[in-house]
């Protein structure tokens, strides 16, 4: 294994085995480089590119990948930028993109990147990560470019790390994606200005998954949506995970619902303070949120840890919910300290023209069935006779409930189940009826006896 010396300023014989003779520039140290090798970029360099920036490195595939790493070359230590300091890779008076080609799998650590165009990672069959980097898109409209060529290429899997993505031109950019990836977007932060539509551009026909953790998006000039979805209906999975994030106060997510039938974007902890029971869940048969206005205040409520907000988990109906293909509200977790006959049940607020029934509605119990196996057992509280189906049980009272809207019935689901071993136990509701404008919310705090 050797490293591999990369800096402009260098003066000699540009072999890039010393730092004295370091290749001048990046795409050189790639052309020396073979599996097992190293490169190190001195924190001072500052490659200036007048064309495309496309790397072409022999032998680089998934099990021998090419790391590049920002160095101080006085002291050999890891020299991460700080956004301010030299530009490693300048491409900022060049419309030409940065470039990853097909079978490249590189690992930029701690570069200062500034391009006039995109950033080009959809050729396909490739992997790709920044971490502790800064991207800066200078053009107007640029683009980081995600996923892969066309329909019929492999895939591609792209990670972002601690990593500050800047979107500096008055008109915006986006994170521009063609399908056929899982990207990780984590510890990043965001800033500048989105396109007029928003900030991830998601049209494609090929599947993706999008996993976005502990990003800061509160720092953006101009952001009207996250995401801006422009797909057709029925277009492949679409999978987004918004995880621990900060926001804007007011930041609106997505422009539009994602129309697949196995698509969704799941939120949470995500809030623009420190609120940490802020969850929601919509796809394509329902939309599953906190209700801060609307809850149970009745014996055992549900407050959150810090003992200070009450709420309710609502789920709302759409044309695509069935009793088949029902809305599912957001799990309950327990743990069965003791065994034996437990009944656990849920206080509930409806709003349907006619009452709700244990056809349309109800609850399933995930629970340890013996000692000796790791087997979940399930209760399903759903009636499977629609025309004989009960109606729901009376909830204590509507009284109980804070803001309950005209019309509303106090109900409640229940389950009583033999519990042979001690352990944790998860609760699903299930809402299969639609009726436009009408939603189940449910209390949180589960009540076991």
């Amino acid at each position: 294994m050797a490293i591999i010396y990369v800096d402009s300023n260098a003066a000699g014989t540009n072999t890039g085995a010393t730092k004295a003779n370091a290749r001048t520039t990046l795409l050189g140290g790639f052309t020396t480089w073979v599996p097992g090798d190293k490169i190190h970029i001195s924190h001072l360099s500052n490659e200036v590119i007048v064309g495309a920036f496309s790397p072409s490195i022999i032998n680089c595939d998934r099990e021998n990948v090419c790391e590049v790493f920002r160095v101080n070359f006085a002291d050999d230590e890891y020299a991460p930028t700080n956004g301010v300091d030299t530009i490693q890779i300048d491409m900022t008076s060049t419309t030409f993109d940065f470039l990853v080609n097909t079978l490249d799998f590189v690992v930029y650590h701690g570069l200062n990147i500034s391009v006039g165009d995109n950033i080009d990672l959809d050729v396909g069959d490739n992997g790709v990560v920044f971490e502790d980097c800064y991207l800066e898109f200078t053009s107007d409209e640029a683009r980081l470019l995600i996923g892969r060529a066309s329909a019929t290429a492999d895939g591609s899997r792209h990670q972002f790390k601690n990593t500050t993505i800047n979107f500096s031109h008055a008109n915006g950019g986006s994170v521009y994606t063609t399908g056929g990836l899982r990207t990780l977007f984590e510890g990043c932060i965001f800033l500048g200005n989105s396109r007029a539509n928003g900030l991830f551009r998601v049209s494609t026909a090929v599947e993706m998954d999008f996993v976005i953790k502990g990003c800061d998006f509160s720092q953006m000039t101009s952001m009207p949506f996250i995401f801006d979805i422009v797909l057709a209906a029925n277009k492949n999975s679409v999978h987004i995970d918004l995880i621990s994030c900060l926001l804007s106060p007011g930041q609106a997510i997505a422009n539009q619902s994602l129309p697949g039938p196995t698509s969704y974007i799941h939120i949470h902890n995500t809030d623009s303070a420190g609120n940490t029971y802020i969850t929601e869940r919509t796809d394509y048969t329902s939309s599953s949120l906190i209700n801060l206005s609307t809850y149970y205040n009745g014996v055992n409520p549900y407050i959150d840890i810090l003992g200070s907000t009450q709420l309710s988990h609502q789920i709302s109906t759409t044309p695509n919910m069935s009793a088949g293909f029902p809305g599912e509200g957001i799990e309950l977790f327990g743990v069965f300290t003791t065994t034996g006959v437990k009944t656990i049940n849920i206080q509930c607020l409806e709003d349907f023209t006619a009452a709700l029934n244990k056809f349309d509605a109800w609850m399933e119990v995930f629970y340890l069935g013996t000692a000796t196996s790791s087997l979940w057992t399930r209760f399903d509280g759903r009636e499977k006779s629609k025309t004989a189906a009960t109606p729901l049980a009376s909830g204590t009272n509507i009284t109980d409930w804070v803001a309950a809207p005209v019309g509303s019935r106090s109900v409640q689901l229940e389950a009583s189940i033999n519990v042979l071993t001690i352990g944790a136990f998860k609760v699903k509701i299930f809402m299969g009826r639609y009726e436009v404008g009408k939603v189940l919310l449910y209390n949180p705090k589960l009540n076991v006896a």
